[in-house]
């Protein structure tokens, strides 16, 4: 494809609607003249016909446009925080720059493979199950590991260290055990649940789970 020009007739270019294999182009070609040819945002409209604001949110929408130009020791920074396990969400909170744009760059040098999840070391793995052990719910995991809490969840419940559904995975056994004392003393479910700015419904059910009957409500 001509790097310097684009098949895409005036007509679509003033409505900005195209066939998706027009746009797969579109984005080719941006994209080549944007990471390759460091052509400017807008030299790229220029060049295409579009305007500057179309362009801008197509490259963002790829994940390849920042404010400024990446440089080669931010990359640096980022294929040595992954190598060490650090999850990409962390990255981008350390770095300032977005979770599209790390993984863009982090495939192309080959510390990622494309359409494929990130690699979460086995320590780390480890970790999870001693926490998990321990009393620990996912969501107080994920805080200590930086890594998502479903993904903790699904990875735990693979294992079978933990069903999947149950509320023991979101809440330590002391948040259930309180729950449980405030309802002998003589607290209703709904009571409860606004004394803990919870869901009657997460009551309930952790109730039905440890096999505790439910009192009729008074007329």
């Amino acid at each position: 494809m001509n790097k310097t020009s684009f098949s895409i007739d005036d007509s679509l270019m003033n409505r900005y609607t195209y066939s998706p294999a027009q746009r797969e182009e579109l984005e080719q070609l941006i994209s080549d003249l944007y990471l390759n040819q460091k052509k400017s945002v807008r030299e790229i409209a220029k060049i295409t016909g579009y305007t500057y604001e179309h362009i801008r949110k197509l490259l963002i929408k790829l994940g390849i446009y920042s404010s400024h130009r990446v440089s080669d020791n931010v990359i640096e920074l980022w294929r040595k925080l992954f190598s060490k396990g650090k999850n990409l969400p962390f990255i981008s909170r350390k770095t300032g720059f977005s979770i599209v744009s790390i993984r863009n760059y982090l495939t192309e040098c080959g510390d990622l493979k494309p359409k494929t999840v990130e690699r979460i070391p086995e320590g780390i793995k480890t970790q999870w199950i001693k926490l998990f052990s321990e009393g620990f719910s996912t969501g107080l995991i994920s805080k200590k590991t930086e890594h998502p809490a479903r993904t903790i969840r699904e990875y735990l419940i693979k294992n079978g260290l933990c069903q999947k559904g149950l509320l023991n995975n979101k809440y330590p056994p002391e948040d259930r055990n309180r729950w449980e004392q405030l309802f002998v003393s003589g607290m209703s479910v709904i009571e409860i649940a606004k004394f803990e700015n919870i869901s009657t419904t997460t009551i309930y059910t952790s109730f039905h789970e440890a096999g505790i009957p439910i009192r009729k409500r008074k007329k």
